[in-house]
């Protein structure tokens, strides 16, 4: 699938194009498939690069935060997606948080990692849409998902990266 919507970087430039994900909560399987996706409409083109910029999942109901268990198996969780992320070959995993489950998930990226590069932990979204705003390609494909408490995913439409005119 190729995405139809592209980016406005802040200084105007119309740049990469946004792979949008189907509404619902942001669980582990709903990142994984759409990880793949993003994979799969950027390798078949390897002029593209790609890019995931993830925030920490939407906790279920049952999650008891005083549990230390729990609480291992969540940040875990995270662990797994930014490993997966680096297998899938994405090319720059931006994550979006301070909270342990993130630091999980960026440690997760770099411990798969080749070079260390892949991956980079930022605490807000604007530190993500800088680093957009900085590097990101007029063909890259950008997936935005999870990080509602910070308002991730409505950082595209404020301030910075917006998403664009539909092609």
């Amino acid at each position: 699938m190729i995405p139809e919507t592209r980016l406005t970087l802040t200084d105007g430039r119309t740049a990469g194009h946004l792979l949008s994900h189907p509404p619902g909560p942001v669980d582990q399987r709903s990142v994984r498939s759409a990880l793949r996706e993003l994979a799969e409409a950027v390798h078949a083109q390897p002029q593209r690069r790609s890019w995931a910029i993830l925030g920490e999942l939407d906790a279920p109901d049952d999650l008891d935060t005083g549990d230390p268990l729990a609480m291992t198996r969540w940040v875990i969780s995270h662990d797994e997606l930014g490993r997966l992320a680096v297998r899938l070959d994405i090319g720059q995993v931006i994550c979006v948080g301070t909270s342990r489950a993130m630091h999980g998930l960026h440690q997760g990226a770099v411990m798969e990692g080749s070079w260390g590069s892949e991956a980079v932990l930022v605490s807000s979204p604007k530190e993500a849409l800088d680093i957009l705003d900085a590097q990101l390609g007029h063909s890259d494909v950008v997936l935005v998902m999870g990080g509602r408490e910070l308002g991730l995913p409505g950082s595209f439409g404020a301030g910075g990266v917006s998403k664009g005119e539909d092609f």
